[in-house]
């Protein structure tokens, strides 16, 4: 069920925004006079991720979107200042809306710890040593190096690396770090698609060693929720659970809720495991799972859910509902074994 407080966030958005560009304009904030439908932009869309985090009584994920608006203003030249000032008039906005009211003021606070620890990232900030595989790998994918890519991956498994040490010590912390460059505009959209690419060329390549583990009885569905279309992470996961003997099906991004619950309501799975990425997908993961609970057939599965989010609020799965979470795959493994085999 939707928290009251959001609920009221979304249904006085317009009074909101009215009074906040009203305020903007008086005070001439950030040049709005020849840049007011940017400034909309922006307002409705901080205000939509802060419904998001109050609806899961979460300031620590407002806080953390705000330290990636920063991040990525200060990477633009765009002064931080102007986005603090934007924080205050659109608390403003909201505390004239609702008098008296002060359940957004932890929000706003926790936001504001971020306007301090912002500062211009670089690539050789983020990346790691050239000295390490990871830090080998991710800067041949960013540069398109395909061919030196796979040479690198396939040399150490050749040198026995396994599989699970080269998914968790290599793709999974490029994958992160290939976010994080992107979110801060040091590559591009091109870029981070392609480094995206080559990591899902060379997995594919690797699923005949991974596809021959021995059965060990139980069935895990996996995916991406909604218009999530980041599948790489939960791809990983699936791969993990295939390797240890379960029989999985991956169904991968942007999977339409109505055909899942088909899907999972004519087969039988003992786990479902779904991934987001962003924020602006909880509240239709949240309610994905709502559905299963009150199906028969359903409401007796294990519910994993993961991403970013869930490791920004440890608490977040028991908010959407979900059965637990899990840090990576190896994790979710750990965690899904103990519960089928206690």
């Amino acid at each position: 069920m939707m928290n009251e407080n959001s609920k009221k966030l979304d249904q006085h958005r317009p009074d909101i925004l009215r009074l906040s560009l009203q305020k903007m304009i008086s005070e001439d904030v950030c040049d709005i006079r020849k840049n007011r439908d940017i400034c909309e932009r922006d307002l409705k869309y901080i205000l939509q991720y802060l419904s998001q985090a109050v609806d899961l009584d979460s300031p620590i994920l407002f806080r953390d979107f705000t330290a990636w608006l920063a991040d990525v203003l200060i990477n633009k030249k765009i002064p931080v200042s102007h986005l603090r000032t934007s924080y205050d008039i659109l608390r403003e906005g909201i505390h004239t809306v609702f008098p008296g009211e002060s359940w957004v003021d932890p929000f706003f606070a926790e936001a504001e710890e971020s306007f301090n620890m912002v500062q211009e990232s670089r690539e050789g900030d983020i990346l790691p040593s050239e000295d390490t595989l990871s830090g080998q790998y991710i800067r041949h994918v960013i540069r398109a190096d395909r061919n030196n890519a796979r040479q690198i991956v396939m040399k150490a498994l050749q040198e026995g690396m396994t599989i699970s040490d080269l998914y968790l010590n290599v793709f999974e912390p490029s994958q992160r770090m290939i976010g994080r460059l992107w979110q801060t505009s040091v590559i591009s959209v091109a870029q981070e698609h392609y480094a995206t690419a080559v990591t899902q060329m060379i997995m594919s390549e690797l699923y005949p060693r991974i596809f021959t583990s021995e059965k060990n009885g139980w069935k895990m569905a996996s995916f991406c929720i909604g218009s999530e279309l980041h599948e790489l992470g939960i791809r990983m996961v699936a791969d993990f659970f295939e390797m240890d003997g379960w029989d999985t099906s991956f169904f991968g991004a942007n999977a339409p809720i109505p055909d899942m619950l088909k899907t999972l309501r004519d087969e039988t799975f003992d786990l479902i495991a779904v991934s987001t990425t962003m924020m602006v997908h909880l509240k239709t993961l949240q309610a994905f799972i709502n559905d299963i609970r009150v199906q028969d057939p359903l409401k007796t599965m294990k519910i994993m859910v993961g991403g970013y989010p869930f490791l920004v609020d440890g608490d977040l799965w028991e908010k959407v509902g979900a059965d637990g979470t899990a840090r990576n795959a190896q994790m979710a493994v750990k965690q899904a074994t103990e519960w089928f085999e206690s």
